[in-house]
């Protein structure tokens, strides 16, 4: 639990952490957006998970 000191409540910390969550979303850089880009262009993708042994 986390004490707000605004409103004086509080607030349980899987409810903190998902807004915490939300707030990171979308500010991915410019070289990562780019890389991924060509990883799917040169690659195809994500390859496909194998099973069993590596």
């Amino acid at each position: 639990m986390i004490y707000c000191p605004h409103c004086n409540k509080t607030i349980p910390l899987t409810l903190f952490t998902a807004h915490l969550g939300r707030l990171s979303k979308g500010k991915t850089s410019e070289r990562k957006k780019r890389a991924s880009r060509m990883n799917g262009r040169q690659f195809g993708g994500r390859p496909p998970k194998q099973k069993g042994k590596r």
